[in-house]
């Protein structure tokens, strides 16, 4: 699949960054910088592949490589694994997306947790500073404003460095990679979330020795 514009093109310093999460020319408020990062991981997890060429003044095309997809035997169904248990530890869950925070938050609360909600990211390090019960983190990547879930987790591991922080996100997540300078993260969780996936990664992060950021 190729899509070519006659836009303004980008210049050769830019171009070979941006398939970079986070990765942005536009003010803090007008974009993520996830957008390609997100395309070009798209294209990794299905065997694909992603090129982009650009000329200043001409315009960008960019080249999407789907491989074709043969049939295949469907797999014998796994019958799923049982949803572990709760706790009591108080939960910060910091999610923009009004809808997807209830429902996270209700869940918890069902399974024994304490929750305190945030919208956004300054909320969620306000309540960091202020509240010490918080026992983990769990935050979307990309939320509204200029702290977005990397910057979260690094600025909150300033006020509390063995703070347990899950990072919850729709592009691929390595906790071995640097967002924004160091991995600040213990274990990253894709999205959508199923509540059985986020009980027991939640469980996995509490019950595993904080290390501290260095």
């Amino acid at each position: 699949l190729e899509i070519t514009d006659t836009g303004s093109g980008i210049a050769p310093d830019v171009l070979d960054k941006v398939f970079e999460p986070f990765f942005t020319t536009k003010d803090p408020d007008h974009g993520t910088g996830m957008g390609l990062s997100m395309v070009d991981g798209l294209m990794d997890q299905i065997g694909g592949s992603t090129k982009i060429s650009s000329e200043v003044g001409k315009g960008t095309t960019v080249d999407l490589f789907i491989p074709v997809e043969h049939p295949v035997q469907a797999p014998e169904p796994q019958p799923e694994p049982a949803i572990v248990d709760g706790g009591e530890d108080h939960v910060l869950l910091a999610e923009d997306d009004a809808g997807v925070r209830r429902l996270l938050a209700k869940q918890l609360r069902n399974h024994g947790y304490r929750v305190t909600e945030s919208s956004n990211g300054r909320e969620a390090l306000d309540t960091i500073k202020s509240d010490p019960s918080i026992a983990l983190l769990v935050s979307d990547m990309v939320m509204p404003g200029e702290i977005q879930g990397n910057e979260l987790a690094r600025l909150a591991r300033g006020y509390r460095p063995a703070l347990p922080i899950l990072l919850m996100s729709g592009y691929p997540l390595d906790a071995d990679a640097e967002y924004g300078g160091e991995a600040h993260f213990n274990v990253g969780l894709m999205k959508p979330v199923r509540i059985r996936d986020l009980l027991s990664k939640i469980r996995q992060v509490l019950d595993t020795p904080a290390i501290e950021a260095t």
